[in-house]
């Protein structure tokens, strides 16, 4: 029987300012969550080390992550999906941010 693998929508979104432009959104075939949440932890990570320099000033800054995912050959409505991941990210920022949600 031949796998169908997992495809996921993920929604990032820096954390250092209110008001930020528009998330990058992200598509990519899966088979697991956890692969998912692997990848995603070491970019999370990666970028929570870096500094940046504007006019000056120093600072770090956070991402948290929103996924939604589905299995099977029929895939959904893409902006449905990426409200799905939308939805997920805005539950990141609510629970803490610098974290990765997913979509139920």
């Amino acid at each position: 029987m031949d796998m169908m693998p997992e495809t996921s929508c993920s929604r990032a979104s820096p954390e250092f300012s209110s008001r930020t432009p528009a998330s990058p959104t992200f598509v990519a075939a899966v088979e697991e969550q956890e692969n998912v949440t692997i990848a995603i932890d070491r970019v999370r990570e990666e970028f929570a080390l870096q500094t940046f320099t504007v006019s000056g000033h120093t600072f770090g800054a956070t991402v948290s992550f929103g996924i939604a995912g589905f299995h099977g050959n029929v895939a959904p409505n893409l902006s449905d999906l990426v409200s799905q991941a939308d939805a997920a990210l805005y539950l990141a920022k609510h629970k803490g941010r610098n974290r990765i949600e997913f979509a139920n």
